[in-house]
């Protein structure tokens, strides 16, 4: 249960196809305003990870966003991460790409982070 204030989400479909990975995350469920956050992936080329992630980064959403970089990087020695499509991202969703960069930076896993925005915090 959660208490006045708390957020949640709830991972809604992952599919995986010919070395793809498309994530679908439900924000804030429990909320009238909720929304989706879309995580997909493909290999650009040998060992070179591309993500693309659209909707809002926010706590509720965060968990979620770092447990799939980490996946989707598994094998690759490069993730590029691209915020292209992201609208709004608060510290939480700047904390879970840090730590999941941190991560892999550690298992020899080069990443990139492109297109956060200033305008994108809150």
């Amino acid at each position: 249960m959660l208490a006045a204030g708390e957020t949640a989400s709830r991972l809604l479909a992952v599919e995986a196809t010919n070395g793809s990975l498309r994530a679908m995350i439900d924000c804030n469920p429990t909320r009238s305003g909720r929304k989706q956050l879309e995580i997909s992936s493909h290999v650009v080329n040998d060992g070179v990870v591309r993500l693309a992630v659209a909707g809002d980064i926010d706590e509720s959403a965060a968990d979620h966003l770092h447990d799939v970089i980490v996946h989707a990087a598994q094998g690759a020695a490069q993730v590029v991460v691209d915020l292209t499509g992201v609208g709004v991202c608060d510290s939480a969703g700047v904390g879970a790409v840090v730590h999941a960069c941190t991560r892999l930076n550690g298992q020899g896993v080069e990443v990139q982070v492109k297109n956060l925005h200033a305008a994108n915090h809150r």
